[in-house]
């Protein structure tokens, strides 16, 4: 509210009702003074009649009267603080403010001061190890003061009901506005949820559309989160139930990392979880959302649903013995997943036998037992959903009435390896030719917590709880988080190009969230991927130290923590503050070497560079990489690593090139290595697309 018209309420309120008085007494022109009175008015605080102001006879006038004589209402709404102020009815940390209004940080922290001067919020706090401080997690509005907290939730619902008078909006920030209309109501936006339902062979007839604003193109995942959202709001469990058939019967599509995401950006996390937990007949967190088990089961006839989907298939009874029936020497496997936990009694039933061999030969032999002596088919690729082509076995293979496998080779899910510490620690079931190595519970939960599918959550409860469901063979004593920290450390280290540990991170903090389990080293790992994605950041060329804070901030990173970690990195030599005019810059003090310099140039291995190498900048389409690795080997390049000690030896000029050029615009990953390939070999010319123009349209 303008401070202007700030004075005027206050002295409406304080019993002054003559227009001129009034005029006068703020000092204002005629004009001005009739607009702010205008204003006031259809904000319904107060009425003129002849000349005389008066305040509106309603809750919402007689709430901030009341306030008035104990706060300085002119530091709580002043300006951009009215916007904010109804906001904090809910917890809201400094950068869901930003992102929910588009103030800047600056803006949002001069009105969390103004409303921490007069005492009307409440902060939850944290603690960081870093900085050997508390810093503030979430604030809100004092709830023992019940006036105020009625008064921003009456200014939340105006304010809501101006944007839209038709609509209910359910979910907004800078980016989303999820809204629901009376069925056959307009609004603005796009058809999401329910709404869009018969266009995935279920009909539901709800009270309500759904709409949705938001600057990405609508996808299933999207759609399948609104509903949730919208149950979840509205405790509707018919709705959820209905959501939770809409994914099981369409689970092939979905991948659950965007899901889980999706689900945090929209604060129902642990709503999604619960239906993760739900589909596997696991101990739920929120119970009282869930209609029964049989409910679910004969909705999901009703719409089709294969029941394969939602109930786990039976293991395949001797298969180990089997195997080995067909084995003329010796081999060793090792099983990393849902079966591993099934021998041990720590689940009923797994929706696949996840194995994993050391070296090719095994791989083929063992393939040819199940294919052509168990009635194991494979799975063509083609047909691999959302979350197989995410993992990517080397094979799957399936059976008509038993779990099927997924087979790996050394390597598991793009990002850990079969690694000699894991093989140490494994219990071997010997059936003579045959060995299966079980991996401890500590592996196999690092293993879950990358490979972030279905249930994976619950599991690794499972696994850390352990027990005395575990035959005695397989108990080690207590889980050891140390074990936990140091494989994931030596997985690291030996994939390069994975950000292994920041996947970690986000599962860990998933289970917390969901099962109050905390792994001991859970503030030390933050810090650790903190560092990571500083660091990654930085391969691509100095950068301000502002844009990094902006790339990082958010959900529960500070400002305050991402420049504690810069000063540290600083302090220990791995990069390097530089002040130019009023900023200040970063830069890495050693150059990055792309860790597998001989890869041959292919749109594969060169998406893979750019990815790496450029974190912060626009990724071009498949097409254009195609087209840039055609270039490269034309021009005679014929390796990764020849690209890489270009871009490097060439970063601090292309940069300033970049700069001076093209002040306007980011350069995609490509359009800057062009830069840097014409940069170091002039003989290259203007040619093969390498003009200015088109170094242009290559950015973005």
């Amino acid at each position: 509210m303008h401070t202007t018209a700030l004075r005027l309420l206050k002295h409406v309120m304080g019993g002054t009702s003559d227009s001129k008085a009034l005029m006068n007494i703020v000092e204002i022109k005629e004009w001005q003074f009739n607009e702010h009175i205008k204003n006031l008015i259809q904000e319904n605080y107060i009425k003129k009649n002849d000349g005389i102001i008066s305040l509106q006879d309603n809750a919402k006038s007689k709430l901030l009267l009341s306030l008035s004589r104990k706060l300085d209402i002119e530091r709580l709404f002043h300006d951009s603080n009215e916007q904010l102020f109804p906001l904090l009815t809910e917890p809201f940390t400094v950068n869901q403010l930003c992102i929910n209004t588009g103030f800047s940080s600056s803006t949002v922290y001069r009105a969390i001061s103004d409303f921490e001067s007069i005492g009307v919020l409440t902060k939850e706090f944290d603690w960081d190890d870093a900085l050997k401080s508390r810093i503030p997690d979430k604030i809100q509005i004092s709830s023992t003061n019940k006036e105020l907290v009625t008064f921003a939730k009456i200014l939340k619902t105006e304010q809501e009901s101006l944007y839209e008078p038709n609509a209910q909006v359910i979910f907004k920030n800078g980016a989303i506005t999820l809204k629901k209309v009376l069925s056959g109501k307009i609004t603005e936006g796009q058809t999401t949820g329910y709404s869009l339902f018969s266009d995935y062979g279920i009909q539901y007839n709800s009270p309500y559309d759904y709409y949705v604003k938001q600057d990405f193109p609508l996808d299933i995942h999207d759609i399948l989160i609104h509903i949730v959202m919208a149950a979840h709001e509205a405790k509707d469990k018919l709705g959820l139930i209905i959501a939770v058939v809409f994914y099981a019967k369409h689970k092939e599509k979905f991948d659950t990392i965007k899901l889980r995401k999706l689900s945090a950006l929209f604060g129902i996390s642990t709503t999604w979880l619960d239906i993760e937990g739900y589909l596997r007949k696991r101990n739920l967190k929120n119970p009282e959302l869930f209609l029964s088990w049989e409910e679910f089961v004969s909705k999901a006839t009703l719409y089709n649903v294969p029941s394969e989907n939602y109930i786990l298939p039976n293991a395949t009874s001797g298969l180990f013995a089997n195997i080995e029936k067909n084995l003329s020497e010796n081999m060793t496997i090792y099983l990393i997943g849902g079966e591993n936990m099934r021998i041990k009694n720590l689940k009923g039933s797994t929706k696949d036998c996840d194995i994993v061999v050391e070296n090719s030969t095994d791989f083929e032999r063992l393939k040819s037992i199940l294919v052509t002596k168990l009635n194991y088919s494979r799975k063509p690729v083609e047909q691999f959903s959302t979350e197989d082509a995410r993992i990517l076995p080397d094979d799957i293979l399936e059976h008509p009435s038993s779990s099927r496998i997924d087979l790996f080779t050394k390597k598991i899910m793009h990002a850990a390896v079969l690694s000699h510490t894991m093989v140490s620690r494994a219990d071997i079931i010997d059936y003579d030719n045959l060995k299966v190595g079980l991996l401890r519970n500590e592996d196999v939960f690092l293993l879950k917590a990358i490979a972030s599918r279905e249930g994976d959550i619950q599991d690794m409860e499972l696994l850390v709880q352990g027990g005395s469901h575990q035959p005695s063979e397989y108990q080690h004593g207590m889980f050891d988080w140390t074990v936990v920290w140091e494989e994931m450390l030596l997985q690291e280290h030996t994939n390069h190009l994975r950000d292994f540990t920041t996947d970690v991170f986000q599962q860990l903090s998933y289970l917390d969230e969901q099962t109050g389990i905390v792994a001991p080293f859970l503030d030390k790992l933050k810090r650790h991927v903190l560092d990571r994605l500083i660091k990654n950041r930085l391969r691509g060329g100095i950068q301000p130290l502002n844009h990094i804070v902006e790339l990082l901030y958010g959900a529960d990173i500070s400002e305050k923590m991402i420049r504690n970690r810069v000063d540290s990195l600083e302090r220990d030599g791995t990069l390097i503050k530089k002040r130019i005019g009023r900023k200040v810059y970063l830069e890495l003090a050693r150059s990055s070497i792309f860790p597998e310099p001989t890869w041959e140039i292919n749109t594969e291995n060169l998406k893979t560079y750019l990815d790496w190498r450029f974190t912060s900048r626009t990724k071009p389409s498949d097409p254009k990489i195609r087209a840039f690795s055609d270039d490269l080997l034309d021009f005679g390049y014929t390796t990764i690593g020849e690209i890489d000690d270009i871009v490097i030896h060439t970063l601090a000029v292309a940069t300033n090139y970049e700069k001076d050029h093209f002040p306007k615009f980011n350069l995609t990953a490509i359009g800057f290595t062009k830069i840097c390939v014409k940069l170091s070999n002039i003989s290259i010319g203007n040619i093969n697309g390498y003009q200015v123009s088109e170094l242009r349209n290559n950015s973005s």
